[in-house]
């Protein structure tokens, strides 16, 4: 699958870590992205692997899970318009959670090597999508934390101690 103009019309309508970017700077982004397609049920990242790449989901679902207690938990799913692997760009750290195709899918893997690259030469275009990237994490931590909070307020309810 090729970058196209389709394509790039779609980062912009799509992904909003590419909001605000004119056209000529999504092209600046287009061209440091790579089209990849997954079966059904493949595994794009493995918990605890090391990489340096971002997807964007173009077409299709992806599930994904994190090891808790040694069983895997389904975290949340994802869909067109969204994207994963994005803290691997930053940290240099192994996956925080393994992803699997749920469905056929069509992606757009962005590395860092091109992004550094990118922002380097385009600092303006770094930051708007630093501030988009740093949103998205921000929302996903919310959400992780908000699936704790019942298990956390239930234990802490059974633990509570009786007013005497």
């Amino acid at each position: 699958m090729a970058i196209t103009a389709a394509i790039r019309e779609r980062l912009a309508v799509s992904f909003s870590i590419f909001e605000g970017l004119a056209p000529h700077e999504l092209d600046m982004v287009a061209e440091g992205l790579y089209p990849r397609t997954f079966k059904a049920g493949a595994e794009i990242i493995k918990e605890g692997s090391f990489s340096e790449a971002m997807f964007l989901i173009l077409n299709g679902k992806v599930r994904v899970e994190k090891e808790i207690s040694g069983r895997p938990r389904r975290i949340w799913y994802l869909a067109p318009g969204d994207c994963f692997g994005e803290m691997s760009l930053f940290d240099k750290l192994p996956r925080s959670a393994s992803v699997y195709a749920e469905t056929d899918m069509d992606a757009l893997i962005m590395y860092r090597v091109e992004m550094e690259e990118m922002f380097e030469k385009h600092p303006h275009i770094a930051y708007r999508v630093m501030v988009q990237l740093f949103r998205t994490v921000s929302i996903r931590m919310r959400q992780v934390l908000a699936q704790l909070a019942p298990q956390s307020d239930a234990n802490a309810a059974g633990n509570k101690q009786p007013d005497s």
